[in-house]
């Protein structure tokens, strides 16, 4: 059968963009900004902003089936497509994630890690059982959403928006997205078969995948203009004189 590959995700992307610009008009300019005001009032309360989305996604999750393809619901994507731009339509959210960022990322850490290691021994259990719903739904979803958010807010402090290595990197990030796949399976069907230790291998995939991914973004894609807009990025500058 036929997939886009790890593509789905800008297949989804752009099923999402369709249905919700509508709903993100209204929200701007129509009855829909109280919902915004509500969700940037309700971010005031610490822990919040974590607990609303979180609580939202779990409901759905709750009650649509993940599909074949992503591993994940449909709806749940469409839902954190919409949380994130009610998360940047309004400064109050920004804000309240620079306040609360660094413990929401503390936490968002120890419970991936906390998962990882408890993972292994729910086969131990029956499917489905409460053990599975704490490690795999609270720990890892939850954990994921903190880690999401702490990250973002550690960006908001600490990151130089003016700096060349932004741009570059903000420029190179949907053609990066597009090829490291390919390239990262190029990679790993030569080094699995070395006779050595899985942390070296790992190590080698990831560093050469990288390594090799943006040599090919250099050479075959950013300095070309008739590649660039495949790869969804403006037509190289011309220097005027």
């Amino acid at each position: 059968m036929w997939t886009p590959g790890h593509l789905w995700f800008i297949l989804f992307l752009f099923a999402y963009a369709l249905l919700a610009v509508g709903l993100f008009v209204w929200m701007r300019r129509g009855g829909g900004h109280r919902l915004v005001d509500w969700f940037a009032a309700a971010c005031r309360v610490p822990g919040m902003v974590i607990v609303l989305p979180a609580a939202i996604l779990l409901a759905q999750q709750a009650l649509v089936p993940m599909d074949d393809l992503s591993g994940q619901t449909p709806v749940g994507f469409f839902l954190l497509f919409v949380i994130g731009f009610v998360m940047v339509a309004d400064e109050r959210v920004t804000a309240a994630i620079d306040r609360q960022w660094w413990w929401a990322l503390l936490l968002g850490i120890a419970a991936m890690a906390l998962r990882a290691e408890l993972w292994p021994g729910l086969e131990d259990y029956p499917d489905p059982s409460w053990q599975d719903t704490v490690v795999n739904t609270l720990g890892y979803q939850v954990g994921l959403w903190m880690v999401i958010v702490g990250l973002m807010g550690l960006f908001h402090r600490y990151a130089d928006r003016k700096g060349g290595a932004y741009t570059y990197a903000t420029e190179a990030a949907y053609p990066f997205y597009i090829l490291h796949q390919t390239v990262i399976v190029l990679v790993a069907y030569v080094v699995v078969q070395w006779g050595v230790g899985i942390p070296v291998k790992f190590t080698l995939i990831a560093a050469t995948s990288f390594a090799l991914t943006v040599a090919v973004y250099e050479v075959a894609v950013r300095r070309w203009t008739v590649v660039r807009p495949l790869f969804g990025m403006k037509p190289k500058r011309r220097h005027t004189m």
